[in-house]
């Protein structure tokens, strides 16, 4: 039932209950009817203003709340064949379904030349069935309730839970990427320059992990990557340089993620999920070795015990929003850096990386593997029955000492020459 429904029904017993209203008190006279009935009326049109006051105010609140509550976890019905097995079970959208059958193979190819003319081919059939909706498991997903990209996104791309986004670097052919991304803003797919009320790399990546929700204990991800600096002696690049180039890089890849907000257990930092492992030089070039692990976004639950390879024994810890993958972090950065004019580079703090600077390359990453659990030295058997037989062998010279010890000292006893010697 509508909500002016509901408005009608309410006036209707609020008036006839008003209409039925009789006191019980007996009249003493015209004059004190006259007198009780102008009080009565007095207060019930106190009363029904009140009443009307409260009722507008619940209306316009309706009204302006209900484009917001309608914005919800809902099912994707009637998918096509063209994108069967691609496009999301659940988006976050206003209404009660969004409508599969829309993402036909004829509008796919209407729309390659128009999302990325410069590069056409680079707008695959996975890209377009994904569609531009947020995936979601229920509605605490959608806190965000606007299908809008955010601007970085829309300029640079990337990539996050396995889904590619294009970005005006790639696309925009004979426009500057601001102007192709502007025209998108205008459009309304695009949210303008520092509005953060936007759908991020970091949001798909989030709701990525709510998918993935409890099915193993937690095992992050880590990856190595290397980082050449362009025109840096090693004379100059100390600990405080090394220390200053670590913090950068962190400060750059959260910023990319929209993480420099979120608390240290939340993000990248230095020391702890982004460390410098070593550094070489190589041609004369630095070479800084850089190692990633991925975090959880919200604290570990406590679910069910289930032994793993990684742990090397039973875990219960259980990560509902997995962080960033290191894969595709590097990926991210490896696409940034390659959008970049040659001459330029790609900036972190006050140190440059080139694409190729004296022969050497970035490797971003150089590799990846699950994380595992440091495993504690177990010496192999013969070592410790060599153990066993030192000890065994070190004891009995002990005791033969000991006894030598002792028999010297009865000989000497029994001996009277020997005792009375001076």
């Amino acid at each position: 039932m509508k909500l002016d429904h509901y408005c009608y029904l309410f006036f209707f017993f609020f008036f006839q209950a008003e209409d039925g209203i009789r006191d019980a008190q007996e009249s003493r006279g015209l004059g004190d009817v006259y007198k009780r009935q102008y009080q009565r009326r007095v207060r019930g049109l106190g009363e029904k203003s009140m009443v009307a006051l409260w009722m507008t105010a619940l209306l316009a609140l309706a009204v302006m709340a209900s484009p917001v509550m309608g914005f919800q976890c809902v099912p994707v019905s009637a998918p096509s064949a063209f994108c069967s097995g691609l496009t999301p079970s659940k988006v976050c959208a206003a209404g009660s379904s969004v409508d599969g059958s829309v993402l036909t193979e004829t509008q796919y190819e209407a729309d390659k030349n128009v999302t990325c003319p410069k590069q056409p081919d680079l707008f695959t059939q996975q890209i377009y069935c994904q569609g531009p909706w947020l995936p979601c498991v229920d509605n605490q997903d959608c806190s965000k309730r606007t299908h809008k990209r955010c601007f970085p996104l829309c300029l640079n791309g990337g990539v996050a839970a396995g889904r590619t986004f294009l970005g005006a670097e790639q696309c925009a052919k004979k426009v500057a990427p601001t102007t192709f991304c502007g025209a998108r803003v205008q459009a309304g797919e695009v949210a303008a320059p520092g509005v953060t009320d936007c759908i991020g790399l970091t949001d798909f990546q989030n709701n990525h992990g709510r998918l993935q929700y409890g099915h193993s204990p937690w095992v992050p991800e880590q990856c190595k990557g290397t980082f050449p600096l362009f025109e840096v002696p090693m004379v100059e690049f100390g600990k405080q340089p090394r220390k200053e180039f670590m913090l950068a890089l962190a400060d750059k890849i959260n910023g990319f993620w929209g993480l420099e907000d979120n608390d240290d257990e939340s993000k990248f930092v230095r020391g702890s999920n982004l460390i410098a492992r070593r550094v070489q030089v190589k041609d004369g070039v630095i070479i800084i070795y850089v190692e990633m692990t991925q975090f959880c976004l919200t604290p570990l639950r406590q679910g069910k015990w289930q032994w793993t390879a990684a742990h090397g024994k039973a875990t219960n810890e259980y990560c509902d929003v997995p962080g960033p993958a290191p894969l595709e972090v590097f990926r991210n950065l490896s696409d940034w850096l390659d959008s970049r004019p040659e001459e330029e580079g790609m900036m972190v703090g006050d140190f440059w990386v080139h694409q190729e600077y004296l022969g050497v390359e970035p490797e971003f990453p150089k590799e990846c593997y699950m994380w595992e659990a440091e495993e504690e030295y177990n010496p192999p058997q013969w070592v410790w029955c060599l153990v066993s037989i030192g000890a065994c062998l070190l004891l009995l010279s002990f005791l033969i000492v000991q006894h030598r010890w002792r028999n010297s000292i009865a000989r000497v006893r029994n001996n009277d020459k020997l005792r009375s010697y001076q």
